[in-house]
């Protein structure tokens, strides 16, 4: 599993999405803005996230495999 540590989504194709690279279906990931307030939840992520509506910063995340293994890290 590889994941991005940056999301750029100025339409460029380079990190316009929080692509994690090694997840299959049912992975849940959650997002979470510097207070702690989830801004995101998809429970089937598909790489379709690209925070394009949120300012500029780092964000946290939360990726939760199908058998309930967490992983927890950020992305700017």
């Amino acid at each position: 599993v590889f994941i991005p540590n940056l999301v750029t989504p100025n339409g460029d194709e380079l990190n316009d999405y929080f692509a994690i690279q090694g997840i299959g279906d049912n992975w849940t990931v959650e997002l979470f803005n510097r207070w702690g307030k989830r801004i995101y939840k998809n429970s089937n992520y598909q790489n379709e996230w690209n925070g394009i509506e949120l300012s500029d910063g780092v964000y946290f995340f939360l990726i939760t495999s199908p058998n309930e293994t967490k992983c927890k890290g950020w992305v700017e």
